[in-house]
């Protein structure tokens, strides 16, 4: 099995862009060296091949063990992120019934995003009765009375400083961590 920087690599290999250890190194964010023994490590492992182009060149090729890792790793990340968003989209249904007992009807999404978009198609699908909502990309400078619904990172002391009762930060509901008032 391949750790994130091997499967990184393995991933940069597969693409076909012959490239070297130095270019490996910018484009992973990692020191030469560590470049160095990933290589001999998926060699190792069987997952790359080096072939000598000349006395100073060499190339590097996905062995069909290395290829088939690749698929594999590839599929089990695409399978856990339709599994994420299965269950993102379960917790937002049942956030906007629960924000659909406290009677609102005017909202405001912060945030302008993925996570914006699954909530305002969680609102269309389960908001009982009217209500209008608004996305945009920040805070609002003065609040109009709507709820605040925020879909990205705001810094603590900003989210301290708004009213406990008109705020709902999407991005902990998610996780797990209870902040409705």
């Amino acid at each position: 099995m391949l750790d994130e920087r091997e499967f990184e690599l393995v991933n940069i290999v597969g693409s076909g862009e012959g490239v070297n250890q130095r270019v490996l190194a910018e484009r992973m964010g990692i020191s030469l060296g560590m470049i160095n023994l990933l290589v001999r490590r998926l060699v190792t492992k069987g997952m790359v091949r080096v072939q000598q182009l000349n006395k100073q060149k060499v190339q590097y090729l996905l062995t069909p063990k290395g290829f088939s890792e690749k698929m594999n790793k590839s599929i089990h990340y695409t399978m856990k992120t339709i599994n994420s968003i299965g269950t993102i989209r379960e917790k937002l249904k049942k956030l906007v019934e629960q924000i659909n007992t406290q009677g609102e009807s005017n909202f405001v999404v912060v945030g302008v995003n993925d996570l914006a978009d699954l909530l305002e198609l969680a609102f269309r699908q389960h908001f009982k009765g009217p209500y209008h909502l608004t996305k945009v990309e920040d805070l609002p400078e003065h609040g109009d009375g709507s709820h605040l619904l925020i879909c990205k990172e705001i810094r603590a002391v900003v989210l301290e400083a708004l009213p406990a009762d008109k705020i709902v930060y999407v991005i902990k509901e998610i996780a797990g961590e209870e902040i409705i008032s």
